[in-house]
């Protein structure tokens, strides 16, 4: 009597598996598969752009590069400015990047960009020529766009 109870409890166990799983189609399969290759993707590219950006030389001057503040702009309530560097090479960062030349971004509002480099702060200049570059901004301009 016992066999015949066994085998009606794993009879029961084994149609409670089966309909546990027959809520999931191909589809529903095909789409937690695609949305796992994407998000690993992302993270590949991301570890890519932070690598770039961590061994990046602008124009082959070196790290003694310091660029100048082209534009701020905030979106999705984040502050993104785009750099320029010699020879027309632009950078977008936004708060804790690592932009060419080893700067650490900590701040960037409206009318200022900062970032850390070797243990000192650097505020970044706008629209005009920086110590160490030619690049100019030709407006001399500060825009801000608030999206």
């Amino acid at each position: 009597m016992s066999k015949i109870k066994l085998l009606f409890v794993f009879a029961s166990l084994l149609i409670g598996a089966q309909s546990a799983f027959a809520d999931l189609t191909v589809g529903d399969l095909s789409r937690e598969n695609s949305e796992a290759v994407y998000w690993k993707a992302k993270a590949r590219a991301a570890q890519a752009k932070a690598d770039y950006q961590k061994n990046v030389r602008v124009n082959g001057v070196g790290d003694d590069v310091e660029p100048i503040v082209k534009f701020v702009a905030s979106a999705n309530g984040r502050a993104y400015a785009t750099l320029v560097y010699p020879g027309d090479v632009t950078s977008e960062v936004a708060v804790g990047d690592l932009a060419p030349g080893r700067y650490k971004i900590k701040v960037v509002q409206e009318d200022r960009v900062e970032a850390v480099k070797d243990g000192r702060t650097v505020s970044f200049v706008f629209g005009k020529t920086s110590k160490s570059t030619e690049t100019t901004n030709p407006a001399g301009v500060r825009p801000y766009v608030n999206q």
